[in-house]
């Protein structure tokens, strides 16, 4: 049986979306934190969750001495400390940026995320390049926040309903319906097409889904190019089943 490459595994992993957290940890090995989107629960009896960390994290160190963290759910406001810690940024740099507090571990809680869980790390498994700890989860914090920031296709996207006045300069929220951010170049070329009061009542309806907006978009330059065939006489030329069509049903 042939190996998967890890280029290919990498490229695969793209394509499944995660919620990006700040995991964060103080204590006698110092305050450190980074960025991760490898977060899953375990069980809620007891409530536990499974965090990855690479060993060559400048974090690993602090958070593996430490024994707790802090798993904090970032929203769309907090793309700008996302990238930030995860970065090469120095831990001081890192935290000056936010709000901190402590729930009961002592590990940072952001004070605007979405949802924080205070966590004691109960095991540790070491797979690959990377340790698993199973963090035991001791205390919780929620906001009344109705979004979170996803990592997908090695890109920023945000889900759910996002005041604009709350969200960072590098979010792409006048482009996207509801305020999910999904930048495709299909909506800038469409744009050229399409009525612009059609186009306003598309970005102010309810958010759809990002397959959805994609469909939307091919399917308004398919009928375009179709029209001005016929218009120019080829029409005729083109079978029923043709790319117009074709590129709606695979797309």
């Amino acid at each position: 049986m042939q190996d998967v490459a890890p280029r290919e595994y990498r490229d695969a992993m793209a394509c499944l979306g995660a919620a990006v957290t700040i995991v964060a940890t103080d204590g006698a090995a110092g305050r450190a934190g980074f960025t991760a989107s490898a977060i899953c629960s375990v069980t809620d009896d007891p409530p536990t969750l499974l965090v990855c960390i690479n060993r060559g994290s400048s974090a690993y160190d602090s958070v593996t001495r430490n024994k707790v963290v802090c798993v904090n759910v970032l929203s769309a406001r907090h793309e700008r400390l996302s990238r930030l810690f995860g970065g090469k940024v120095p831990a001081e740099e890192r935290f000056a940026a936010a709000a901190w507090s402590t729930l009961a571990t002592g590990a940072p809680v952001l004070a605007d995320c979405a949802a924080a869980f205070d966590c004691r790390i109960a095991d540790v498994v070491n797979v690959g390049t990377h340790d698993v700890l199973f963090c035991r989860v001791v205390a919780l914090q929620r906001s009344g926040c109705a979004d979170n920031l996803i990592y997908f296709g090695r890109a920023y996207h945000t889900i759910g309903v996002i005041n604009p006045a709350e969200a960072g300069p590098e979010s792409a929220l006048g482009r996207s319906a509801g305020g999910y951010r999904q930048p495709l170049p299909a909506v800038d070329i469409s744009a050229k097409f399409a009525p612009t009061s059609m186009r306003e009542r598309w970005l102010q309806s309810p958010a759809p889904s990002l397959a959805a907006r994609e469909v939307h978009h091919i399917g308004v330059l398919c009928r375009r190019a179709c029209r001005r065939l016929r218009n120019s006489g080829r029409s005729a030329a083109t079978p029923k089943s043709s790319a117009c069509s074709s590129t709606l049903l695979t797309g």
